[in-house]
C-alpha cells in the first residue's frame, strides 16, 4: 500500500466519514479506489520474500501488533461476512512501531530446503527494518509431524505389539515423505470485524472525488461555451486553419501558408484531412469545398483569416 498513513477506521467509521451506505463502500472497495486493511492483534509473523520459482527466501520473525494489507481477494472475502485463514497468504506490515520481538535466525528445526522456503539469509534487525516495506508477512505456521509420518510411526507400533517385525519393516520402507511440515493455518485466522479503512485511503477517495467534479466544471464550462458560440457556417478551410492552430496556437502566418502548401504537395497530409486542398502557391490557395464548390484565398486574406481565428479561440479561453 503506497503512501499508508492513520488512523484507521471501521467500516462504519468510513461510511460515516464519506456519507456512503455499506453497498457504496464496498463497490469502492471493489474497484479499488478505496484499500481495505485488516488489524492484528499481537501475533508472531514470518518475514520473507518470494522467489521468480515461487520458492520463499526466509528473513526472520518477529512479534506485530497493528494494520496489515492483505490482498483484494480476501478482503473481499471478508466484507462476504467469512471468517478466514488465509494460510500461505501474505501482505504487509504498515505500523513499524507494532514490530517487535525481531529475530533473525533459523527457526525451524527441518534443513533446508523444504515447502515453500528454498533459503533463509540471515541479516542484522536493523537491516531488516529498513527494508521491511518490501518483505512479505505471514502469520508464522507451526513446525510438527506430517499426518503421513505419524500414521506410519502408529502402524509400526502396531505390527511391533503384534510380534510382526516384518511388516513394521515394510512400514519403515514404505514412507517417503518429510517427517516434518509447516502448518499455516494454525495462527491465521481473520474475522469480519477486523477489517480497517486508514486515513489516507479516505482522502485518496476524497481527491479523487474533488478531481471528477473540477473535470466535470470544466466539461459543462466547455459545452456552455459551445452553446453560446455564434453558429457561423465555416467553410473547410477554416477547419483546416483551426486544426494547424491547435498543434500551433500563435503560429506565424508565414509558417502556417507553408504547412498548407506542403500538405498540398502530400500524398499523407498532416492538416488537410477531408482532401480540400487543389493548388498552393506564394499568393493563392486554391481549394475545393464538400459541395464541390471551387474557391480561392489570396496572400492577403488568409492573413486576416490566421488573425480573426486567433482571436476567436483567445475569447473562448478567456470565456472558460
Amino acid at each position: 500500500m503506497k503512501d499508508y498513513r492513520g488512523p484507521c477506521y471501521s467500516l462504519v467509521e468510513t461510511q460515516q466519514l464519506l456519507n456512503l451506505n455499506p453497498t457504496e463502500l464496498r463497490y469502492e472497495i471493489d474497484n479499488k479506489a478505496i484499500q481495505a486493511v485488516v488489524y492484528t492483534k499481537p501475533r508472531m509473523m514470518l518475514l520473507f520474500q518470494r522467489g521468480k520459482d515461487e520458492g520463499w527466501t526466509g528473513f526472520g520473525k518477529c512479534q506485530y501488533r497493528g494494520h496489515y494489507s492483505l490482498h483484494l481477494s480476501v478482503v473481499q472475502r471478508l466484507l462476504d461476512n467469512e471468517k478466514i485463514h488465509i494460510g500461505k497468504g501474505s501482505g504487509r506490515l504498515l505500523d513499524h512501531n507494532g514490530i517487535s520481538h525481531l529475530t533473525t535466525d533459523y527457526p525451524f528445526k527441518m534443513d533446508l530446503p523444504h515447502d515453500p522456503f528454498t533459503a533463509w539469509r540471515t541479516l542484522e534487525a536493523e537491516a531488516i527494518k529498513t527494508h521491511i516495506d518490501r518483505l512479505a508477512a505471514t502469520p508464522f505456521p507451526k513446525e510438527g509431524e506430517s499426518g503421513l509420518k505419524m500414521f506410519e510411526d502408529f502402524m509400526i507400533t502396531i505390527a511391533e505389539d503384534l510380534g510382526k517385525k516384518e511388516n513394521a519393516e515394510n512400514y519403515k520402507r514404505q514412507y517417503q515423505g518429510p517427517e516434518l511440515v509447516l502448518n499455516f493455518n494454525i495462527h491465521s485466522e481473520f474475522k469480519p470485524e477486523d477489517l480497517r479503512i486508514p486515513k489516507s485511503e479516505i482522502d485518496r477517495f476524497i481527491t479523487s472525488l474533488e478531481l471528477q467534479q473540477t473535470e466535470a466544471k470544466a466539461e459543462k464550462a466547455v459545452e456552455k461555451i459551445t452553446r453560446l458560440k455564434p453558429q457561423q457556417r465555416e467553410s473547410q478551410l477554416h477547419h483546416l486553419v483551426n486544426r494547424i492552430l491547435d498543434t500551433e496556437p500563435k503560429i506565424a502566418a508565414k509558417r502556417a501558408w507553408a504547412l498548407i502548401e506542403q500538405d498540398a504537395s502530400s500524398d499523407e497530409p498532416v492538416f488537410d484531412s477531408e482532401s480540400i486542398l487543389q493548388q498552393v502557391d506564394a499568393d493563392c490557395i486554391e481549394w475545393c469545398s464538400r459541395n464541390g464548390a471551387e474557391q480561392s484565398l489570396t496572400w492577403g486574406s488568409f492573413q486576416g483569416l490566421l488573425s480573426k481565428l486567433k482571436k476567436s479561440r483567445q475569447t473562448y479561453i478567456v470565456g472558460v
